[in-house]
């Protein structure tokens, strides 16, 4: 007769009989004296009072690491006593000492299946005993000790001085999310006078000085004025655009001048005004040309009917309204201005010019849409940032698994429904060359908001890791063990797990501005079909996922003087990204010539890549000499022909068909082409995020949620009871997208709409809100076949399964593990499970069958149990 035992590190071990036929020992390992010993002791006084516990984490859905319930070392051995003594004397409360504990199979065969840490801090000395205090020494213990600490997840030295592997930085581009602009100025009454000497043109400007809203980064508020040169050739806009953009442009003014030519002192003939124009224009500039020149109104000419004039002067006024549609170009200038021109009799007559402008009414509007440039952006997939919170905390690379966040590789098969999300930051995006801080408790925290997803502390050949998956994966398994005799059954309403409301989404998004109510990504609020219980379910994420603060954070760069800080720096962002990766196939000059580009190192190509862009790695194969990575130092057109300056060079070749990937690419930030229907957004085709709004949130949670209401019909619904911002957004995936994630069927989804619990991921659920709780026997084996199958450890249908019991009348009951404690010398456990909500179904079914064929009248007039109430119910409609 065979049987298996697990080691420490989970790894099995076939022994001949049972463990309990094998002696245990007792070892300490330590260094002293410079030198790594390990020691046999004499066995614990408390170990027979030992019970060992695995619990499950009400948080995270793993399960811990197995504990020695309140183990303490508590020895008169005198080998164990002097090397304690010996270790305190010498290191004091810092050193450490580990106790290992397990079975001898024979002289040269010794298996580890505890192994714990003495606290030194607890270290005492009495009456010839020594204690200590015994904790886990495990990967758990180590992230928990320092989850809170901020990483710089972009470092490869952990906290205690390791070097670990550096993340992979990835490089995404981000497009240009369209933002809606409007600029408004309204003067009342203005008065502006001058005086020049000589013949000149006039020029009057209107009032910009206090716009009532001005959404364009680069306007200059000039006050109203006069000015005796020509604006345009002065470069005097009073707009230099800072983004494309389609505006429309609708101004009105009303302005009434005095012009006053002055003679001469001595003078011999009289001056008078010969010739004279005033007419208000609106000028759109590109860089040297004049792309259009709008009138504002008739404007005045040749001293039309109407005019007051003498020989000296003349009074006009000038009114107009004009609206104009300009497509604008990052760079443009565009002026606003009355110009008056005039010619005169008397040669040498004249002595100075005055000009009295009163402006009764004056208003100017531009609406428009905007739109800049793309850039590129650095980040950490999900996968890499979690991956790199555990190696700085730890100093282990080998730390981390989940099929949920991983890429397709050697690990995983295909990418994962949550692989292809950046987190980066608000620097990041700006392209400052920082850090990205975060604390491990901040990231699982954040994109459990938005996933649900649960982890574990477990064993990978022989490695202790953290798995994180979607929490079901916790709760995936089939029958563990059927214990068939059990004492003091308790079943309890699991209240903490009862949820009557919902709150889910986003804490940070853009709440300023004219875009402000079309923004998406905040959150929601429900009310579920609970009615006796106030539980709250609170998923809000602290990271931005919100378009328009992504677009405005990366505008900043374009300033003509960045900002050393802006509102989002330290801020986390998450970005949905398209994973496919571009390239470009076709010809290549490769070329250093002193003579262009002061002989920096040079790609010619006929067309510039979509993914080409300043600081982003380029992948080039199909070469003699350039089969390498690359760096874009800068981009610029010579000609036709598209110019990439590189960061070094091999030598002159031309290449018929070279092929050019980014290099280290997460994709393109999605924008809507992975949707069949968006509607009420602003230009959807320059969204963000779309696929990670607050409803698909609420759909990866609806499994925890659903269950939350076992006993509530799937017909019930969750009712929106607040949206912050646009909940008029519609959504739906196309049938072909790879990543539904917990939308499996791909619902049309109105973001202020209520759900049904059928629709909210298919009316999934895992458990019921109760507790069971009992007291049994539980063999060695069989509180090891528990362990092993909440750890994964089993591989087969029993992992992270549940255990079956008789309930108080005989009939079975299930239950997913919770907390387990068995006492190691008799056996004697106390266990408590959360019901399954299979083993409601069945119980259901079963009550059914038994009241089959009853009438409505039968079960308003009779008791009916809980389990069989929803079955009947639907049956009478």
């Amino acid at each position: 007769m065979q049987s298996t035992i697990f080691d420490y590190l989970g790894q099995p071990h076939t022994i001949d009989g049972f463990r309990d036929m094998y002696p245990t020992f007792f070892q300490l390992v330590y260094s002293l004296g410079g030198a790594s010993l390990t020691t046999d002791i004499e066995e614990p006084t408390t170990w027979d009072d030992v019970s060992m516990v695995i619990s499950r984490n009400p948080q995270w859905h793993g399960f811990n690491y197995e504990a020695l319930d309140n183990f303490k070392l508590a020895s008169d051995c005198p080998a164990g006593k002097a090397i304690l003594k010996s270790i305190d004397e010498e290191q004091g409360s810092d050193a450490k000492v580990l106790l290992q504990i397990g079975a001898i199979i024979d002289e040269e065969t010794r298996i580890i299946e505890h192994v714990g840490k003495l606290n030194m801090n607890t270290f005492r000395e009495s009456a010839g005993v020594v204690t200590c205090d015994v904790e886990a020494d495990t990967l758990q213990n180590r992230i928990q000790a320092k989850a809170d600490t901020k990483v710089n997840l972009l470092d490869s030295v952990a906290l205690d001085g390791t070097s670990v592997t550096p993340a992979v930085v990835k490089t995404t581009i981000l497009h240009s999310k369209a933002f809606r602009e409007i600029y408004q100025v309204t003067s009342a009454t203005d008065t502006a006078e001058s005086l020049t000497m000589g013949d000149s043109d006039v020029y009057v400007m209107p009032n910009l000085s206090s716009p009532t809203k001005n959404d364009l980064k680069t306007t200059f508020n000039n006050p109203f004025g006069i000015a005796f040169s020509d604006p345009v050739a002065d470069k005097n806009p009073f707009w230099k655009a800072f983004s494309d953009g389609k505006y429309t442009v609708t101004v009105a003014l009303n302005v009434t001048c005095d012009l006053n030519l002055k003679q001469r002192q001595f003078s011999l003939n009289r001056a008078a005004i010969t010739n004279f124009t005033a007419q208000p224009y609106l000028v759109h500039e590109r860089e040297t040309a004049i792309l259009a020149r709008y009138r504002i109104g008739d404007g005045k000419y040749n001293e039309p009917d109407g005019f007051y004039y003498g020989p000296l002067y003349v009074r006009f006024t000038v009114d107009g309204t004009a609206t104009n549609a300009l497509e604008i170009r990052q760079g443009d200038n565009v002026y606003l201005f009355i110009e008056i021109k005039y010619t005169y009799s008397g040669a040498n007559e004249l002595g100075s010019t005055s000009l009295k402008a009163v402006s009764s009414n004056f208003s100017m509007q531009i609406d428009g849409v905007s739109r800049n440039v793309q850039s590129p952006t650095k980040g950490l997939l999900a996968y890499d940032a979690i991956q790199q919170s555990i190696r700085l905390i730890t100093g282990q690379n080998n730390c981390f698994r989940s099929s949920f966040f991983g890429k397709s590789s050697e690990l995983y098969p295909s990418d994962g429904d949550g692989a292809n999300y950046l987190k980066t930051n608000g620097f990041q995006i700006r392209r400052f060359d920082k850090g990205i801080q975060r604390s491990f408790k901040e990231i699982v925290e954040d994109i459990n908001a938005i996933f649900h997803v649960g982890y574990e502390y477990t064993i990978q050949s022989g490695v202790p890791i953290i798995r994180m998956e979607k929490a079901e994966y916790f709760y995936k398994g089939g029958e563990i063990l059927k214990i068939d005799e059990v004492s003091n059954l308790v079943i309890d309403t699991a209240k903490e797990l009862i949820f009557s409301n919902i709150q889910i989404g986003y804490g940070k998004y853009l709440d300023e501005g004219l875009n402000y109510l079309d923004e998406f990504n905040a959150y929601h609020e429900y009310s579920t079909p609970i009615q006796t219980e106030n539980g709250r379910y609170q998923a809000t994420s602290n990271l931005i996922a919100s378009g328009y603060a992504i677009e405005a954070t990366r505008r900043e760069q374009f300033e003509s003087t960045p900002k050393d800080s802006t509102r989002y720096d330290d801020d986390l962002f998450i970005i949905s990204v398209n994973p496919a990766i571009p390239s470009y196939v076709g010809t290549a000059t490769f070329t250093k010539n002193p003579l262009l580009f002061a002989g920096r190192p040079l790609l010619l190509l006929p067309v510039k890549p979509s993914f080409c862009e300043v600081g982003v790695k380029l992948s080039i194969s199909g070469t003699t000499h350039h089969n390498d990575v690359f760096t874009i130092v800068k981009i610029t057109n010579f000609g036709v022909q598209t110019v990439i300056v590189l960061d070094r060079f091999a030598t002159g070749e031309v290449v018929a068909s070279a092929t050019i990937q980014p290099y280290d690419f997460a994709g393109y930030a999605e924008k809507n082409e992975n949707f069949s229907t968006v509607q009420n957004l602003l230009e959807p085709e320059t969204s963000y995020n779309l696929r990670r709004t607050p409803k698909q949130n609420l759909l990866n949670h609806a499994a925890w949620l659903n269950s939350s209401s076992a006993y509530k019909s799937v017909a019930e619904v969750y009712k929106n009871t607040f949206t912050k911002l646009n909940g008029d957004l519609v959504t739906q995936l196309k049938t072909t997208d790879a990543f539904p994630a917990s939308n499996p069927d791909r619902l049309l989804l109105t973001e202020k709409a209520d759900i049904s619990i059928e629709n909210a991921n298919r009316a999934k659920r895992i458990y019921v809100p109760k507790w069971i709780t009992f007291e049994c026997r539980l063999t060695e084996a069989e509180f090891n076949a528990i362990r092993n199958a909440v750890r994964g450890w089993n591989n087969d249908e029993t992992d992270y399964g549940f255990i079956t019991i008789p309930d108080l009348e005989g009939n079975d009951i299930s239950g997913y593990p919770w907390e387990i404690r068995r006492q190691k010398k008799t056996g004697k456990s106390s266990v408590k499970l959360l019901r399954t909500y299979a083993s409601l179904v069945n119980q259901q079914q079963e009550n059914c069958d038994d009241y089959e064929g009853w009438t409505f009248e039968q079960f308003e007039s009779n008791p009916v149990p809980l389990a069989a109430e929803n079955c009947l119910m639907s049956a009478f409609g």
